[in-house]
């Protein structure tokens, strides 16, 4: 009996993944286990002591604080201070000091979303002046457990 000829098959090119692709991909996981968590009953609503209360300016900080106003630390997945009293016209500036992407999302009263805040870089704060009194409640929208309240006196 002679033995069937061994049919031999050229090797296969190892594939070869990235060290890009395999960055993104632990990006994409850690984003979607930071983004699990509470879970909420939506946004909290604002309880303004004028009728309509809105703002005249937002955007980013130069620095990461703004001239004296007070700041907003994001660590541990809080806010803190949580409640925080301010006057008219102040300028109030969040800092994200924590190892999760977070932002600001106000309830009402006008007020733009941030965008998202970054630790460890210069995307890591945002700023709002408050132009009118009021109670303005706000949460991390990528995490809606996390609260925290602006009160604006006249």
């Amino acid at each position: 009996m002679t033995a069937a000829p061994a049919t031999s098959r050229p090797p296969r090119p190892r594939r070869r993944t990235s060290r890009c692709a395999l960055a993104a991909l632990g990006a994409t996981a850690a984003l979607a286990v930071t983004g699990c968590g509470g879970s909420s009953s939506g946004s909290p609503a604002a309880t303004p002591n004028t009728a309509t209360p809105s703002t005249a300016t937002s955007g980013t900080a130069a620095g990461g604080t703004t001239a004296g106003g007070p700041t907003v630390t994001i660590n541990n997945f809080a806010f803190s201070p949580k409640a925080l009293t301010i006057a008219v016209g102040t300028t109030v500036t969040w800092v994200n000091r924590d190892v999760a992407a977070h932002d600001v999302k106000f309830s009402a009263g006008g007020i733009p979303v941030s965008p998202l805040l970054l630790a460890n870089s210069s995307r890591d704060h945002w700023s709002h002046t408050f132009t009118k009194a009021g109670t303005y409640p706000y949460i991390c929208g990528i995490h809606p457990y996390m609260t925290g309240t602006v009160t604006v006196g006249s």
